[in-house]
């Protein structure tokens, strides 16, 4: 579970039956009232393994890293908005590994320790200019 900054909001990830031997996540969006009783928003979708999940200032999505599992596929950063949206993919691992991600305080930025066998680095990652950058790529809005 991950309770949203402001404690009225929390994304539940829900095991679901694996597809072709692998893992598959649902993440479901939930409100929570003042009396503490939980509804559902609607909004929902389904990943393969993730981990390191944010809820970003303003409670507008959550920022996690996702491995999709099966040969030749990559972690990715991914963004989660809560109100329905399409997920976007913002970093895939490509020649480096990475495990973590840490977001900023203002939500702006994540920070991701890679390594190769060249060496490691920090990735500082501008997280709007990264999707507008894949969106681009992939001719959405």
């Amino acid at each position: 579970m991950h309770l949203s900054n402001d404690g009225t909001r929390m994304a539940v990830a829900i095991s679901q039956p694996a597809v072709n031997g692998l893992e598959r996540v649902r993440f479901q969006f939930l409100r929570i009232d003042a009396s503490g009783r939980v509804t559902s928003e609607g909004q929902s979708a389904t990943f393969g393994a993730f981990w390191d999940a944010y809820w970003t200032p303003g409670d507008q999505s959550l920022v996690a890293l996702e491995y999709p599992g099966g040969a030749g596929l990559d972690t990715r950063l991914i963004r989660i908005p809560a109100n329905g949206s399409a997920v976007s993919y913002i970093v895939k691992q490509g020649a480096f590994t990475f495990w973590d991600h840490y977001l900023s305080p203002n939500g702006k930025y994540s920070l991701i320790p890679a390594e190769s066998t060249r060496g490691a680095s920090v990735w500082r990652i501008d997280l709007d200019a990264a999707e507008r950058d894949w969106k681009q790529r992939r001719g959405t809005k």
